[in-house]
């Protein structure tokens, strides 16, 4: 059973009905949350180049959601899953989601995505954040278990290629860890809009005010430069789930090998990969 429970904003006049203005919602197993580290996924349906892209039919049955849950429950079974999504009533979608399997939800900002995952962490007490985008598939277990095993202490773990975040990358394959602490102390320094929307930019764009880790990517994208398995458009989405259906076991799974083999026998795959990897910025 899952008991429903509501927080109300006290700097909010809303009322706490399930809607798109309440403030925050969110569920809570009949198993208490005690970890202090947790998995909390940046979600919502209110993509401008493609609506609702998360919760559409992706591969075999699957939606996208579903599979980056299956794949961390799978996974990482130890470790809590808590959904940071948006007050727009588009996103109550994402709530009867979670609800129907039991993972406790945050609403908040839509653009402030950065109080979001605060709040949603405070909400929770989690003080050590694995950050998931919910628009990548292709998340490889291997990375994510890497920034679960760090023990450097640093405020902020990731991997790099070519100086960049991998959580700036196209490559639809990484994670990033960050600590609460660091957030707040991001949000304290009362970041413009931008550094709001992306959360972690502020922290590892200032290196001299926060503790940062690069992990060693080693050879793991050899052959791999235009991989593109974010999802932003219709063209990412019909190329990816094609890879996906190709590469995956039914359970999901895949090797890098695999992949890049599939890449090297379907070169017009890594082309239309290259062409939105140019397209979109990240």
């Amino acid at each position: 059973m899952v008991t429903i429970i509501y927080y109300l904003d006290l700097h909010s006049n809303m009322n706490t009905s399930k809607s798109a203005n309440s403030p925050v919602l969110w569920y809570l197993c009949s198993t208490s949350l005690l970890s202090m580290q947790a998995f909390i996924i940046q979600a919502r349906t209110g993509s401008s180049r493609m609506p609702n892209k998360i919760m559409l039919p992706f591969a075999s049955g699957l939606t996208i959601l579903d599979i980056t849950i299956r794949m961390l429950r799978t996974n990482f079974p130890q470790l809590p899953i808590i959904m940071a999504t948006t007050q727009q009533s588009g996103d109550d979608s994402i709530v009867d989601y979670c609800s129907s399997n039991s993972i406790p939800v945050y609403r908040g900002d839509e653009n402030n995505v950065l109080l979001r995952t605060i709040k949603a962490a405070e909400t929770n007490g989690v003080q050590d954040i694995i950050r998931i985008c919910s628009d990548n598939p292709f998340l490889y277990p291997p990375f994510v278990q890497a920034l679960i095993d760090d023990k450097s202490g640093a405020e902020y773990v990731s991997y790099r290629v070519e100086s960049f975040p991998t959580i700036r990358t196209h490559f639809g394959l990484f994670a990033e860890r960050v600590q609460k602490k660091a957030l707040d102390k991001a949000w304290s320094m009362e970041p413009d809009a931008f550094y709001q929307e992306h959360v972690t930019n502020f922290i590892y764009g200032h290196p001299d005010k926060f503790s940062l880790k690069w992990l060693d990517i080693q050879n793991h994208l050899n052959e791999l430069g235009n991989l593109r398995l974010t999802i932003d458009d219709p063209q990412d989405f019909e190329t990816v789930s094609s890879i996906y259906s190709s590469v995956c076991s039914p359970e999901g799974e895949f090797s890098l090998d695999e992949l890049r083999k599939h890449l090297a026998e379907h070169p017009q795959l890594m082309e239309s990969m290259a062409k939105n990897k140019a397209k979109y910025s990240k």
